[in-house]
């Protein structure tokens, strides 16, 4: 908010040009890119940090299917209380057109990267390398792809692939009024963490059974 530059911005988003305040909008995308952040590093060290206390669990009785899902749920009860806290700044800082939206595109957006940190946490070995895969990653999709006004290939067509994409959109759609509902892209950010999901759930059951 201090080192934006004082000038309005022509936002290109959805075929419609919209002109935006150049700190609201380094707000509204570097919110997600903290709520990145920190969901898929905890969600990292949680799982990483604790593969030795996964099989005293299996010994003591529960399944795989519980200790996966128990995973889901904590990143899940973390994620909210990070995108809330962000939200309330968000809110205090940006007139946001749609206020409800916006929660929920940050709240998706920090779900799938934390489920792509619980994937990592699970699958590599050295964690040095699975957190620098995570933050590049991060880094790569919110804070450069992502940006509409300074990257030269959001509006090619493979970015949708990005984990981002779908949140992002939500994001803008709910701040400014480009004539698109928030809701557009919500089954596509719902389909991608379910695609990650069971990706996460197979994996994880592939390992316990090792």
């Amino acid at each position: 908010d201090m080192s934006a530059p004082d000038l309005v911005i022509d936002l290109r988003l959805d075929g419609k040009i919209a002109q935006v305040q150049a700190d609201a909008l380094l707000i509204i995308l570097y919110s997600m890119t903290a709520v990145v952040f920190t969901a898929a590093t905890t969600s990292y060290f949680v799982v990483y940090n604790n593969k030795k206390l996964v099989p005293r669990l299996m010994v003591s009785g529960y399944s795989r299917l519980q200790i996966t899902m128990s995973m889901l749920l904590i990143i899940l009860l973390v994620n909210f209380i990070i995108s809330l806290i962000v939200w309330i700044y968000v809110l205090y800082s940006v007139d946001v057109i749609n206020k409800f939206g916006f929660l929920v595109g940050l709240f998706l957006g920090s779900f799938i990267f934390s489920t792509i940190g619980l994937i990592l946490g699970d699958s590599v070995n050295n964690k040095t390398l699975g957190l620098y895969t995570l933050l590049t990653l991060g880094m790569l999709d919110t804070a450069f792809l992502e940006n509409p006004v300074l990257s030269r290939r959001y509006d090619e067509s493979w970015v949708v692939l990005m984990p981002a994409r779908a949140s992002v959109e939500m994001l803008l759609r709910s701040s400014v009024d480009s004539g698109v509902a928030w809701t557009e892209g919500l089954l596509t950010a719902l389909i991608y963490e379910l695609v990650l999901i069971i990706g996460y759930i197979f994996i994880r059951s592939k390992i316990l059974k090792t």
